[in-house]
């Protein structure tokens, strides 16, 4: 994750919806040309989809420089997820209930089990 970011998340979907849904929107984002349908070297992740040539119609202040940065492409992540926060030890979701913990320094981030309501 860079110095900007937008999330796009259905919080309320299934874990059966979510690559069909991930699908929808990035065939909706290619299709409007906001990115480009071929995956590249553009995130820091599995690869991702660089902007398209309409790119600048989906965001309200366009950084003209946003085109010559190593890194300024969409990753498409489907299922559970935590992004890197240096100040949380702990997160959980509030629709179901799971817990992330962060292990030792440099490790990943464990989910535990769902908490009982």
């Amino acid at each position: 994750m860079g110095d900007w970011f937008q999330v796009i998340a259905a919080p309320e979907a299934t874990a059966d919806e979510a690559d069909r849904l991930a699908a929808e929107v990035l065939a909706w984002l290619v299709e409007r040309g906001i990115v480009r349908p071929e995956r590249t070297a553009c995130v820091l992740g599995e690869g991702g989809h660089a902007p398209g040539p309409n790119w600048r119609v989906a965001v309200t202040d366009p950084d003209a420089g946003l085109l010559g940065l190593g890194t300024h492409g969409l990753e498409v992540i489907t299922g559970r997820t935590v992004f890197y926060s240096p100040d949380l030890d702990s997160v959980a979701c509030p629709y179901c209930g799971s817990v992330a913990v962060r292990g030792p320094v440099g490790s990943e981030w464990d989910f535990l089990p769902s908490i009982e309501s």
